[in-house]
């Protein structure tokens, strides 16, 4: 028998602070020196990767288009040269490019022995594993998500001379003392940041000549921008440069353009610098792939929320196991992308869809970085970001609302049969060993 129950628990909210960020904007940067994480077809997933003791790591590794994890080969030694060739490459399959794929940054393209072009990250070719068989595997293994990752199942061992390709921005740069990079959640990127956290920008002029205007959103006028610090004595470190300004002090820029931070962020995370100069723009070195049409953000309950170029707020639909003291608190923002994937489109069945909107991707989208395309029942493409199917909701009227938080179908159950809710709580409940199962809605975090 089982039992549905329906909840909601919806909230009306404004927009704060950070207006909408058009599509785009956060890259302003990027014209200068701003690289693109993954190519076309390369993805993003989180897969725990084995560590001493026993213990595992979650962490981001590329993927190939059906988010298979990919791996690097230490007998490839010869850059871009892939020595993985016969059976090996029917074990470890070749990261397919496309034809016309470009080179950029780390990323080549190289061409294997048989005319095929294959994907190669900082020289190493990459390939995906036959033993792998749906995202977020690791070497063979079905990854374990339940509560904080201590452990992984390890049936198989990966062969010796393989690892995953991870995704560590970081390692790609050379830093100065003080300076490093950081996932900002609205910029949609990495982001150069003080030792602070604090959002670092970089000037388009002259730092002897940076005459400073009132804001088009700030109340006051004061000296908003402040200049990153260099040592007086200070040498080039990568792209880093010291450069003087006016008064004999010296700061530092990247690629030329000089670095400051913005007074009115006040935590590590914010980028308030971004609403209203045209001058100073977010120094982000790595951007993530986002639609066409998406922008992001910043509500008075929920902090940033994926939306639409209109401003409507970007849900997505999770589970959760009930438990006598409620529903178990998310371990992260983004939730966990096997349960995403088990709902898949099918978690919004004809009923839903006359409340909730899919989020269309075009019929010729690829699968980029954390966003990918999902099928629909009548065979369209919607977008799922970090796993999640994403929708937006007929109830939501003006930009920033966001009145289908936490609405929920509490489902309780002492079998599967005859439920509506069977395919789907059948899978869930092996993630989610509950009497209860929710499922619910909530917006979708950047």
């Amino acid at each position: 028998m089982r039992a549905t129950m329906r909840l909601a628990v919806g909230f009306s909210t404004i927009a704060l602070g950070l207006t909408l960020i058009p599509p785009g904007m956060a890259f302003a940067a990027g014209k200068d020196f701003a690289v693109a994480a993954t190519p076309s077809g390369i993805t993003l997933q989180s897969i725990a990767v084995p560590q001493a003791k026993g213990a595992a790591q979650q962490l981001d590794a590329y993927a190939n288009t059906a988010g298979l994890t990919l791996y690097t080969y230490a007998q490839d030694v010869t850059p871009n040269v892939s020595t993985c060739t016969g059976d090996c490459a029917k074990t470890f399959i070749p990261a397919a490019a496309a034809k016309n794929a470009k080179p950029y940054g780390h990323w080549t393209v190289l061409t294997r022995s048989d005319g095929s072009k294959q994907w190669a990250f900082k020289g190493k070719p990459l390939y995906s594993y036959v033993n792998d068989k749906e995202p977020g595997y690791y070497a063979g293994n079905k990854p374990k998500y339940k509560g904080p990752v201590k452990a992984i199942q390890k049936d198989q061992p990966l062969p010796e001379g393989w690892q995953a390709a991870t995704f560590q921005p970081a390692d790609d740069f050379v830093f100065p003392a003080g300076i490093g990079l950081e996932e900002i959640p609205n910029v949609f990127g990495q982001v150069l940041v003080d030792q602070r956290g604090m959002t670092i920008y970089a000037f388009d002029g002259d730092p002897k000549n940076d005459k400073q205007t009132c804001m088009a959103k700030t109340v006051s006028c004061g000296a908003h921008w402040i200049p990153v610090p260099a040592p007086q004595l200070s040498g080039p470190v990568g792209n880093f440069t010291p450069v003087a300004r006016r008064d004999g002090s010296k700061q530092w820029a990247y690629n030329g353009r000089a670095l400051y931070t913005y007074s009115d962020d006040i935590v590590p995370g914010e980028a308030h610098g971004m609403d209203g100069s045209k001058s100073w723009q977010v120094a982000t070195l790595v951007k993530y792939f986002t639609p066409a049409g998406v922008g992001a953000s910043h509500t008075i309950n929920f902090g940033f929320s994926l939306t639409t170029d209109k401003g409507m707020t970007i849900y997505r639909r999770d589970s959760k196991g009930l438990v006598t003291s409620g529903h178990l608190v998310p371990s992260n923002l983004n939730g966990n992308p096997q349960t995403g994937r088990m709902i898949g489109t099918r978690g919004c069945d004809a009923e839903c869809l006359q409340s909730w909107r899919p989020l269309l991707a075009p019929a010729d989208a690829q699968s980029t970085g954390y966003w990918e395309t999902m099928p629909t029942a009548n065979g369209a493409r919607q977008w799922a970001y970090k796993g999640f199917a994403l929708y937006t909701y007929n109830e939501d009227t003006e930009p920033g609302d966001i009145t289908g938080q936490d609405i929920y179908d509490i489902i309780i159950s002492d079998g599967l049969q005859n439920s509506p809710y069977e395919p789907l709580v059948a899978g869930l409940q092996e993630l989610i060993p509950n009497y209860a199962t929710s499922i619910f809605w909530t917006y979708a975090a950047p």
